[in-house]
C-alpha cells in the first residue's frame, strides 16, 4: 500500500452485487471485503479518514439458511444406505450376521459412554422407568413398526425382508442423542449447520454398514430424521430458551440407556421394545426442571 492510498481488498462493481431492496445507484468501482454475487441483507457504509482520504466500505451481512443441517443429514443417510445395501448384496449371510452383531457391540460402546455423561444417575433412573411405563401404555413401538411394516408391503415382497426392522432401528439410532437436539437448535436458532454435517457424516457411515446388513428400511429412516430435527430446528427459539446444560446432560444419559438397549437387541442378546423408552428423553429434562424449581 502507498503512501497516498489505500489497497483494495476486492474490487466489486454494482453488476457483481444482487441487492435486496438497495442497490449501489452507481457503476463506480468500491472497496470491500466480500465475495462477488453475493446476497446482500443489508449494506453499511463506513467513511474512514485514518489516512487522510475517505475511503467506502460495504459491509454484507449474509443470510443463512435454516434447516440446511437437517437437509444435509437426511442426504448423508440415503446415500450411505444405498451404498451399504449395493455392498451387501454381495456379501454372504454369515457375514452380515456378523457385521450386524459387530455394530450391536459397537452401539453399545456409545450407549455407556453417553450414560456416564449424567450428573445424577437417579434422574437417568427416574425418567427410564417413567419413559417405559408411559410407552408401553402409548405402545410406541407397535405405531413404529406397522409403519415400518407399511413401507415394506409397498416396497417389499420377500416374507424373510429385515425392512422393517432397519426402518426402526436406525430411526431410534439416528434420533436419539445430544447432536441431533443441539445441532438442530444450533441451525434453527443461528444457521450454524457444523453439528449437524458432523452427525451427517457419523450417520453416512453407520447407515452404510446397517443398510448391508438390514436393506434399504435404513434408508427410510431418513423421513424420521426429517420430522425430528426438523420439528426441534422450527422450535429451536423455544428449545434454547429452556434447555439449560444439566437438561441436556441428563437427557443424553437418558438416550445413552436407550442406545444401549438397542444395542443389546441388535446382538440378538435380548429383544427389547426400545421405541417405547423414547418418552425417557422427555422425562430427562422435565425432571430436572422440577428438581430447579424446588425451594
Amino acid at each position: 500500500m502507498g503512501a497516498g492510498g489505500i489497497q483494495p481488498v476486492l474490487q466489486v462493481t454494482a453488476d457483481d452485487v444482487v441487492g435486496r431492496g438497495q442497490s449501489l445507484g452507481q457503476r463506480a468501482r468500491h472497496s470491500g471485503v466480500v465475495e462477488p454475487g453475493t446476497e446482500w441483507d443489508n449494506f453499511s457504509h463506513v467513511a474512514d479518514n485514518s489516512t487522510g482520504r475517505q475511503a467506502t466500505r460495504w459491509k454484507a451481512e449474509v443470510r443463512r439458511v435454516q434447516g440446511l443441517g437437517t437437509a444435509i443429514n437426511v442426504g448423508a443417510v440415503i446415500l450411505g444406505s444405498a451404498l451399504g445395501v449395493m455392498l451387501g448384496g454381495r456379501f454372504p449371510q454369515r457375514i452380515r450376521e456378523t457385521v450386524l452383531h459387530s455394530l450391536g457391540a459397537l452401539t453399545m460402546i456409545l450407549g455407556i459412554d453417553m450414560a456416564l455423561e449424567s450428573h445424577n444417575f437417579l434422574i437417568v433412573m427416574g425418567a427410564v422407568l417413567l419413559g417405559a411405563i408411559t410407552g408401553e401404555v402409548l405402545d410406541i413401538e407397535k405405531w413404529l413398526k406397522r409403519m415400518g411394516d407399511y413401507l415394506e408391503s409397498r416396497l417389499s415382497r420377500d416374507p424373510s425382508s429385515t425392512f422393517s426392522a432397519g426402518f426402526v432401528t436406525a430411526s431410534l439410532l439416528f434420533c436419539i442423542g445430544p447432536m441431533a437436539v443441539v445441532g438442530s437448535i444450533q441451525d434453527g436458532v443461528s444457521g450454524d449447520y457444523s453439528l449437524l454435517v458432523t452427525k451427517a457424516i457419523l450417520d453416512g457411515f453407520s447407515a452404510v454398514a446397517f443398510a448391508a446388513a438390514l436393506g434399504w428400511g435404513v434408508g427410510f429412516s431418513a423421513v424420521s430424521v426429517l420430522v425430528y430435527q426438523g420439528a426441534i430446528t422450527l422450535l429451536a427459539v423455544y428449545a434454547q430458551q429452556i434447555m439449560t446444560d444439566t437438561m441436556i446432560a441428563e437427557l443424553t444419559a437418558a438416550g445413552g440407556v436407550l442406545v444401549l438397549a438397542i444395542g443389546l437387541k441388535l446382538m440378538e442378546v435380548k429383544e427389547i421394545r426400545v421405541a417405547n423408552l423414547l418418552p425417557a428423553i422427555v422425562y430427562a429434562p422435565a425432571i430436572v426442571a422440577l428438581l430447579a424449581a424446588l425451594p
